[in-house]
Order: C-alpha cells, then sequence, then structure tokens
C-alpha cells in the first residue's frame, strides 16, 4: 500500500476520523484517487499519528544521541 499501513491500520484510522475515507468505494474495497492518497499521507504526518507520541519522542531522542 501507498501509506505504508496494513488494512487494519487503515481501517482503524478512517473509524478514529483521522483519515477521510474516500469517496467511490467498489462493494467493500474504496477506490483512492492520488488526490485522496495525498491527503491521507499529510493527515498521518500529523506526529503522535502513527504512534504514541512518547513512542516518537524515544525514536527522536535516540536518533539524536548516535
Amino acid at each position: 500500500m501507498q501509506l505504508g499501513l496494513s488494512a487494519a491500520a487503515l481501517r482503524a484510522h478512517i473509524a478514529a476520523c483521522n483519515i477521510t475515507p474516500p469517496k467511490r468505494r467498489a462493494g467493500l474495497m474504496f477506490l483512492w484517487t492520488r488526490a485522496e492518497i495525498e491527503a491521507a499521507r499529510l493527515a498521518l504526518n500529523v506526529p503522535g499519528r502513527r504512534r504514541p507520541r512518547y513512542m516518537a519522542k524515544a525514536l527522536a531522542q535516540e536518533v539524536r544521541d548516535d
């Protein structure tokens, strides 16, 4: 997937209203446009959105320590 998420994680983000679901569907599948993918990518780039803030902070600290 272009967003680097599993299907379960993507569904969780949509359910939590972190990502707006695509307007078009085919059965149970979403049909994503490039613009919708980019909007989702920007929404996921919020610090703490993809992993807890304490984890993001700890990982950033490890990089600075190296």
